[in-house]
């Protein structure tokens, strides 16, 4: 069974074809990257999967559970959970706290149980603590737990983004050009990160433009442009596609960074 299948998605806005019968399947193993030049489609396409804009055609299927059109709040629960472009943190709560939040998803206490403190809530709160550190010493920020979050470096903030999306326990994780304003180091941290979380049994679906990150982290590729699937399979043989080549406008250079 597939982890995700999309089967022939299209979004128009207002006329404008910004994707066109896409399909493809993302397996429950490693890691795939969707990848295009600037204007291919990645975002909108990742907006469609994860709820926060309905297909004008096509259907999405979650572990064979269909998608479509259901609300974020119910797909994040179903265990399909991302992070976006910008990064969006609490920047004043810690970096503890932010993990904290993450897991809302998989708690049942709400504002009663927290006044009243039954012991099922209090084991919970302790469960939730235990997991978020245990999160944050994975992504490496252990000793930044009790920093707020807006003192973080750029780069450190991106690996707090993916620990409080881990919160959630995500079976798929969508990932919206995590290396966007990283240098070279913490991009090659980042790519370590990403492989550790599919190791860990979570599948792993991102889109980067950093094409050594994508060859170094990725286990195949989807390629969008103008909307449209143009490739899709190992990076290697993405690599030599005269296609993806021609759609990069000088993209041999490109690709093989």
């Amino acid at each position: 069974m597939n982890r995700l299948r999309v089967e022939k998605l299209t979004r128009r806005f207002d006329g404008l074809l910004a994707i066109d019968d896409v399909s493809f399947e993302v397996p429950p193993e490693g890691v795939t990257a969707v990848i295009g030049p600037n204007g291919a489609g990645k975002t909108t396409l990742f907006n469609m999967i994860s709820g926060f804009i309905n297909p004008t055609e096509g259907r999405i299927f979650f572990e064979d559970e269909e998608l479509t059109g259901v609300a974020p709040e119910r797909i994040a629960r179903r265990g399909l959970v991302r992070t976006f472009q910008l990064v969006q943190l609490f920047h004043n709560l810690t970096v503890l706290e932010n993990v904290k939040v993450g897991r809302h998803v998989r708690t049942r206490a709400g504002l009663l149980a927290a006044l009243a403190r039954p012991r099922w809530a209090r084991q919970e709160e302790k469960e939730t603590e235990r997991r978020a550190r245990e999160l944050i010493e994975f992504v490496g920020l252990r000793e930044q737990a009790e920093v707020r979050a807006s003192v973080l470096s750029y780069g450190r903030q991106r690996l707090l983004e993916i620990a409080r999306a881990l919160a959630a326990e995500p079976r798929l994780l969508l990932l919206d050009e995590p290396a966007a304003g990283l240098n070279h180091d913490e991009t090659e941290r980042l790519s370590r990160i990403i492989r550790a979380v599919a190791g860990r049994g979570t599948t792993v679906l991102l889109i980067e433009h950093d094409m050594k990150l994508v060859m170094n982290t990725a286990d195949r590729l989807v390629v969008l442009n103008f909307g449209r699937k143009i490739a899709q399979g190992a990076p290697a043989e993405v690599q030599a596609n005269p296609d993806v080549i021609e759609a990069y406008l000088g993209g041999v250079e490109m690709l093989h960074a």
